[in-house]
């Protein structure tokens, strides 16, 4: 307490983040779901822990919030807390100089360059890597970037496309999520004030940008712009987008150097957050494939706070649908030139995250003597 007299002032203090909180919490859930002690899991302390790291303060005024931040926010501290990465070694070689190299080799050396500062269970199973490429119409050179992304926010409507113009991909009826990564990719055309600075024809011409997936990751997690905040108004878009719970097939959007062919990076729908209601108010639930561990078919189920149900393939698809969870099929992976030895065996990248962060059943009833 701070003040003279009458005047009494409240000074509190924000806990501090201490590194690795994190995932210890997030352990102790995974621990608690593998043990299934209780019917429900109480979060709270993981609550704690989200709203005091430095990117967490907007959650501690007791509101409501986009998921979708607060599951970056949990992903970034699990990634600084498991990273495997020595930081301080990293990068200190400088670039080699990339002039004369194939594209895949220019691919590879920026994962490798990522990978040496950022390598953790977080990125073996939901980074991939994005090429940004500009072509000169006079010149016709052609100029790529390389950069990871661990989800993609796709426009649902032609209104909530960042590139100027408008999208082919959307009319009046329903798209599907192929339609909606069609206008996230489609080409965009630079030009006059907007025009591209050429470093060939040394002045500003004419170009056409595109955005194209060199690495697909092991799952793909699909965010849906359904919120839509101008300087006069937020509203929330309703519109229904068809995905499929099965066989979404990707390799349109790979680069041609991936080596990605026809029917390859195929998806299967794992899991999905819902959002009901406006942007005043509204409900979040998930909607989850789990396994079965007696080697059974794995069935959907959805969790509404402290309540599970049962869900049929045919209640998935959802006009509610905000994002999307999908895991790529154990087959080679485009760009990496690996592939996995067995069908349905468990990808690398799962493997440690799950020697990471999880412990078995039989682990945790030997040392409580069970």
């Amino acid at each position: 307490y701070e003040g003279a007299g009458d005047e009494v002032k409240v000074v509190t203090t924000k806990p501090k983040f201490v590194p690795g909180s994190m995932a210890a919490e997030f352990k102790q859930i995974l621990k608690a779901f593998a043990l299934a002690e209780t019917k429900s899991i109480d979060p709270t302390e993981l609550v704690k822990i989200i709203r005091t790291h430095p990117l967490g303060e907007e959650f501690c005024d007791g509101g409501q919030h986009d998921c979708q931040e607060i599951m970056r926010v949990l992903m970034d501290s699990l990634h600084e807390d498991l990273n495997r990465a020595r930081k301080e070694q990293a990068g200190q070689a400088g670039d080699p100089d990339e002039d004369g190299i194939s594209e895949r080799e220019k691919a590879d050396r920026a994962w490798r360059r990522y990978l040496e500062r950022d390598h953790s269970p977080i990125t073996d199973l939901f980074c991939g890597q994005l090429q940004s490429s500009i072509t000169c119409h006079k010149c016709e050179t052609r100029c790529t970037m390389y950069e990871p992304f661990w989800d993609l926010s796709i426009p649902i409507t032609k209104e909530s496309m960042n590139k100027k113009g408008l999208s082919a991909w959307f009319g009046s009826g329903e798209p599907s999520l192929e339609d909606c990564l069609r206008a996230f990719t489609s080409d965009e055309i630079l030009s006059g004030d907007e025009g591209y600075m050429c470093d060939t024809c040394k002045e500003v011409t004419t170009a056409t940008k595109r955005l194209r997936i060199h690495r697909f990751p092991n799952t793909l997690i699909v965010h849906m712009k359904r919120f839509k905040c101008t300087m006069s108004s937020r509203e929330k878009i309703n519109r229904f987008v068809q995905y499929p719970a099965t066989d979404l097939r990707l390799h349109e959007f790979s680069t041609a150097e991936s080596g990605c062919k026809k029917g390859g990076a195929t998806y299967d729908l794992v899991g999905q957050c819902l959002h009901s209601g406006t942007m005043l108010g509204g409900h979040y639930t998930s909607a989850c494939r789990v396994e079965d561990s007696q080697g059974g078919n794995p069935v959907w189920q959805l969790f509404n706070d402290d309540k599970v149900n049962k869900l049929h393939v045919s209640q998935l698809i959802s006009s509610s649908a905000y994002i999307l969870f999908y895991s790529l099929r154990p087959e080679e992976a485009p760009g990496s030139g690996k592939k996995e030895k067995k069908k349905g065996k468990a990808r690398k990248g799962e493997d440690k995250a799950t020697a990471v962060m999880a412990t078995t059943r039989e682990e945790e009833q030997k040392g409580s003597g069970g």
